[in-house]
């Protein structure tokens, strides 16, 4: 079986500087260290990405927390939050083929399911994009029949289910996330960072 080629663009993303998105910023790792990354068909070297530890770790969920206490996010109204992630869901689709190639080069699996995968992560940010403007809450029944009580949810926290691909993981769970003003965070597997980097840039 023929190995896939990967184009110009990939090959300029693989090999450029791999640093730790905190705070939307690009920085270098707390110790400094950087490891390898391997090309699991060819078995090369294609990147050295920078080593996070738990300093890089904490410093992530402290961003992270800002971010929600300052309502950077959930400040925006319903609309504008719309805008981003429509806009985030186009520059998806604009870029799709080289996305899915860096999947293939970093991952190993075939172009067709990278393919499939990126077009994944497009309709969950499109589909979550129209619902940013349709949340809302429900009527609780109160004690006094005078009284009305809307009850809203205001999520905090949320996990990531473990998954073949990150990026999948990064862009589609994040998606009902980032419609529910929730500030996530991140952390790919150790050697499979390269496609949600490529998420934040």
């Amino acid at each position: 079986m023929a190995l896939h080629d990967p184009n110009e663009a990939v090959l300029a993303h693989v090999g450029g500087q791999h640093r730790l998105f905190i705070d939307n910023e690009w920085h270098d790792a707390a110790s400094g260290k950087t490891f390898e990354v391997r090309n699991p068909a060819t078995g090369t070297v294609v990147a050295h990405v920078a080593e996070g530890d738990a300093r890089d770790i904490d410093r992530a969920v402290q961003a992270a927390r800002r971010a929600f206490d300052e309502r950077r996010w959930q400040g925006l109204t319903p609309e504008k939050r719309a805008d981003v992630m429509w806009k985030l869901a186009e520059l998806f689709e604009r870029d799709a083929r080289t996305i899915a190639e860096i999947e293939v080069v970093d991952n190993g699996m075939p172009i067709a399911f990278a393919e499939w995968m990126v077009g994944s992560v497009v309709q969950g940010l499109k589909y979550y994009a129209g619902m940013v403007t349709k949340l809302q809450g429900r009527n609780v029944s109160p004690a006094l029949a005078s009284c009305r009580r809307l009850q809203r949810y205001w999520p905090l926290l949320a996990n990531s289910a473990d998954f073949c691909s990150d990026l999948l993981t990064a862009g589609g769970p994040c998606c009902s996330r980032y419609a529910t003003m929730c500030s996530p965070s991140s952390a790919p597997a150790r050697k499979r960072r390269r496609p949600v980097l490529a998420f934040c840039q």
